[in-house]
């Protein structure tokens, strides 16, 4: 079965970073497809060369002339976007844009923020929908093997945070990872933010949305302060992805609201 990456490229510095960042890694059994704009002038724009040494299976270019938005929604099994973009193109500036694709990323998403090739990754786990789709998605990636990972999970009264770092650690044990795991204990979104800050990794890994009900949303709350605040590259999943025919464009400036 073959996997597909989807990147959105604007032809900003941050996709040249996701460029790179896409490219060095490996990828047996994936396929590429770069999704750009035409230029607001009408120019198309540069069609970038993968890597060879990347082991792409297919690349191809998709040039829209559409609202990126739409484009990059499509069904994919990873999304890569840069961290920001340029205005106005594609349409919108791919900072926007990938503010819009957080309301409900349409598959796991990877906001780009250096272009090295991963090594360590911080990966918070509150064993909700999201976040277990994250686990999985870390753990289907070609290059897992050697990955030095550590799993973090917090108690504050609201889950078994022990009981979801356990089985974390199980996957990302078994797919070839490093594994290390840590249980912390009172407010997530703190706790995990300054974590995210003072432990150096490549990748930080999370569910978009928390628990919620009994036990209210709490890891949505941190999904969006480490998005917006960490230094390192994110990998974020939502269990419930909207697909293209559900896109609203016009909830591009509410976006940061949702997560």
């Amino acid at each position: 079965m073959r996997h597909l990456l989807r990147f959105g490229d604007d032809g900003s510095r941050a996709a040249d970073v996701a460029w790179l960042w896409i490219n060095s890694h490996r990828w047996p059994g994936w396929d590429l497809e770069t999704v750009c704009a035409i230029e607001p002038e009408g120019a198309v724009p540069r069609q970038r060369l993968p890597f060879s040494e990347a082991g792409w299976g297919s690349s191809q270019t998709v040039v829209s002339d559409d609202d990126p938005r739409l484009a990059l929604s499509a069904t994919s099994d990873l999304l890569v976007v840069g961290d920001r973009g340029r205005v106005p193109a594609m349409a919108a500036c791919l900072g926007s844009t990938t503010e819009w694709l957080l309301v409900r990323p349409p598959a796991p998403m990877v906001i780009v923020r250096h272009g090295r090739r991963t090594e360590s990754v911080l990966l918070c786990t509150d064993g909700s929908a999201s976040a277990t789709l994250a686990v999985r998605t870390l753990a289907a990636m070609p290059w897992i093997s050697g990955l030095e990972v550590m799993v973090v999970g917090v108690v504050d009264g609201c889950t078994a945070a022990e009981e979801a770092v356990h089985r974390a650690t199980t996957l990302l044990s078994v797919a070839g990872a490093a594994v290390r795991q840590r249980v912390l204990h009172g407010d997530a979104t703190d706790l995990l933010a300054d974590l995210a800050h003072e432990t150096p990794h490549d990748l930080l890994v999370a569910g978009t949305r928390g628990l919620t009900g009994i036990e209210r949303l709490r890891l949505g709350s941190t999904a969006a302060r480490i998005t917006h605040t960490s230094p390192a590259s994110v990998l974020l999943a939502c269990a419930r992805p909207c697909n293209s025919s559900e896109v609203r464009t016009d909830d591009c400036d509410d976006a940061r609201g949702y997560l």
